[in-house]
Formats: structure tokens, sequence, C-alpha cells
């Protein structure tokens, strides 16, 4: 699923957020801002790992995935014919499948190797989205998140800014129509 911030939360950690939930359970909840392009490029990422950007472009950015742990590096990705055969000579990396084909991970190799050799479609990320017990339940209860069903076009969704209104305006929903509660969510 995919978690979008109510048009009248106003925490700056996820004012107009689409966040891909990759876990929720009775324990917590955690996810990734899908929509959060940063000033940081794949480039400067990837001499903080001490490995290479193999990109055409300079400039692609990182996203920031959240507010918590923000120096952990996450990927989301959907490998091609080309990535899958190169990493057949190692062993299989620690990853969760979010949607079919698409995979989640902050394994240090998968990462060096996603920045060395970019194919298929990926985003990286900085940081994620974290609840404790019930606490995602409670804010959703008090109106300040509304649920949508995830597709694999809106976790690469270009613009990326956009993805928030373009998937409130799919569900028939109008930031303007909604009753001002002050912006926190107890």
């Amino acid at each position: 699923m995919i978690l979008l911030s109510s048009p009248n939360l106003l925490d700056p950690n996820f004012v107009q957020s689409a966040i891909l939930m990759v876990e929720h359970t009775v324990d917590g909840a955690f996810g990734i801002i899908l929509n959060r392009p940063t000033d940081i490029t794949l480039e400067q990422v990837a001499v903080g790992v001490e490995g290479s950007w193999g990109g055409l472009e300079s400039n692609v950015p990182v996203y920031e995935g959240g507010p918590v742990m923000r120096e952990t590096i996450w990927l989301l990705y959907e490998p091609d014919s080309s990535f899958l055969a190169a990493q057949k000579e190692r062993e299989e990396p620690d990853r969760t499948e979010v949607l079919p084909g698409i995979y989640f991970t902050s394994d240090p190799e998968t990462i060096r190797f996603s920045l060395a050799h970019p194919s298929g479609r990926y985003r990286f990320f900085l940081g994620y989205a974290g609840w404790g017990e019930g606490q995602l339940d409670a804010e959703v209860a008090a109106g300040g998140w509304l649920l949508s069903t995830l597709n694999k076009d809106m976790i690469f969704y270009e613009p990326a800014q956009s993805l928030w209104e373009d998937t409130l305006d799919l569900m028939g929903v109008s930031p303007q129509n909604f009753v001002d509660s002050g912006g926190t969510v107890n």
C-alpha cells in the first residue's frame, strides 16, 4: 500500500508525503517516502560508500526516505536482465520484495554494485519513516494519513514531487475539501 499524508498534516517531516509501506506489523511500521528528491547526487553517495557512480548523468538525486537514521542508504529497485546476470555470482542479498519483481534493500554490496552498474529502474534513499507499536494505526484513525493501493508505476513515478497530488486526484480526493484539524496528529 501507499500511505499519503492528509492535506492537513503539517509535520515538516511528512507534509505532502507519499510513503511506500515496506512493513506493517503489530510491532510497528516501516516505510520510505517516495516523492522527496534531495540535492545530494548518486555520484556523491557512491564516494561516501567507497564505491563509484557508473551512470551517464552526474546529477541523479538521492531521495529523502524519512526522518529516521538519515545516514542509512536504502535501495528500491526493479532489476533488469543485465543486473540479474551480474548478480548470479554472489549470494542472494538480504532484500524484501515489495511488489512482484521490485526489491528493497540496505545490503552494502548490492548498493555499491547498483551505483557502479546502474540498470533497470532504481531509487536510492537516505533514512526511513518508522512508527512504533500502534502509532501509525492511531495516526490513520485520527485522519493524519490516507491509504491507497500501490502499483509499480507509483514507485518510480516522475516527476516524483507530483506523486502525492496526482494520487489524491486518482482517489477523487481534493486537498481543498479537508477540514483543518490544526495539522497535528496525536
